[in-house]
Protein backbone atom coordinates (compact mmCIF):
# COMPACT_ATOMS: atom_id res chain seq x y z
CA UNK A 1 0.00 0.00 0.00
CA UNK A 2 1.37 3.41 -0.98
CA UNK A 3 2.68 5.72 1.72
CA UNK A 4 3.06 9.49 1.53
CA UNK A 5 5.63 11.46 3.51
CA UNK A 6 5.84 15.21 4.00
CA UNK A 7 9.37 16.58 3.79
CA UNK A 8 10.63 20.05 4.52
CA UNK A 9 13.95 21.83 4.28
CA UNK A 10 15.18 24.79 6.24
CA UNK A 11 17.33 27.62 5.03
CA UNK A 12 20.25 26.65 7.23
CA UNK A 13 20.70 22.95 6.50
CA UNK A 14 19.27 22.82 2.96
CA UNK A 15 18.49 19.15 3.49
CA UNK A 16 15.12 17.45 3.23
CA UNK A 17 13.87 16.14 6.57
CA UNK A 18 10.87 13.97 7.34
CA UNK A 19 7.96 15.75 9.02
CA UNK A 20 4.90 13.52 8.74
CA UNK A 21 3.58 10.47 6.91
CA UNK A 22 0.32 8.65 6.22
CA UNK A 23 -1.21 6.18 3.78
CA UNK A 24 -3.58 8.91 2.52
CA UNK A 25 -2.14 11.75 0.46
CA UNK A 26 -4.97 14.08 1.48
CA UNK A 27 -4.14 13.56 5.16
CA UNK A 28 -0.52 14.54 4.50
CA UNK A 29 -1.61 17.59 2.49
CA UNK A 30 -3.91 18.65 5.33
CA UNK A 31 -1.15 18.19 7.91
CA UNK A 32 1.12 20.37 5.77
CA UNK A 33 -1.52 23.11 5.75
CA UNK A 34 -2.40 22.78 9.44
CA UNK A 35 1.02 22.33 11.03
CA UNK A 36 3.64 23.46 8.51
CA UNK A 37 2.08 26.50 6.86
CA UNK A 38 4.96 28.61 8.22
CA UNK A 39 7.29 26.77 5.83
CA UNK A 40 7.35 28.09 2.27
CA UNK A 41 5.69 25.76 -0.25
CA UNK A 42 8.94 25.49 -2.23
CA UNK A 43 10.54 24.09 0.92
CA UNK A 44 7.91 21.36 1.26
CA UNK A 45 7.62 18.16 -0.70
CA UNK A 46 5.39 15.10 -0.50
CA UNK A 47 7.04 11.88 -1.58
CA UNK A 48 5.37 8.57 -2.35
CA UNK A 49 6.82 5.19 -1.49
CA UNK A 50 5.42 1.70 -2.04
CA UNK A 51 5.20 1.00 1.70
CA UNK A 52 5.61 2.70 5.07
CA UNK A 53 8.93 0.88 5.58
CA UNK A 54 11.32 3.39 7.16
CA UNK A 55 14.33 2.11 5.19
CA UNK A 56 12.48 2.71 1.91
CA UNK A 57 11.51 6.25 2.98
CA UNK A 58 15.03 7.01 4.23
CA UNK A 59 16.53 5.79 0.94
CA UNK A 60 14.28 8.11 -1.04
CA UNK A 61 15.12 11.07 1.22
CA UNK A 62 18.84 10.28 0.91
CA UNK A 63 18.53 10.25 -2.88
CA UNK A 64 16.79 13.64 -2.85
CA UNK A 65 19.41 15.10 -0.52
CA UNK A 66 22.24 13.74 -2.65
CA UNK A 67 20.72 15.33 -5.76
CA UNK A 68 20.14 18.58 -3.89
CA UNK A 69 23.73 18.67 -2.64
CA UNK A 70 25.01 18.11 -6.18
CA UNK A 71 23.01 21.13 -7.37
CA UNK A 72 24.30 23.27 -4.48
CA UNK A 73 27.89 22.21 -5.21
CA UNK A 74 27.44 23.02 -8.90
CA UNK A 75 26.13 26.52 -8.22
CA UNK A 76 28.84 27.17 -5.62
CA UNK A 77 31.54 26.19 -8.13
CA UNK A 78 29.92 28.34 -10.80
CA UNK A 79 29.77 31.31 -8.44
CA UNK A 80 33.39 30.80 -7.42
CA UNK A 81 34.52 30.61 -11.06
CA UNK A 82 32.54 33.75 -11.85
CA UNK A 83 34.28 35.65 -9.02
CA UNK A 84 37.68 34.56 -10.29
CA UNK A 85 36.87 35.82 -13.80
CA UNK A 86 35.70 39.18 -12.41
CA UNK A 87 38.88 39.76 -10.39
Amino acid sequence: MAYFTLLSKSGTSQKWIIEFGDHEREVVKQEAEDSYSHILKRNQKIIKTKTSNQKEIDAKVLKLNTELQAKIDFWNKLESASKKVQS
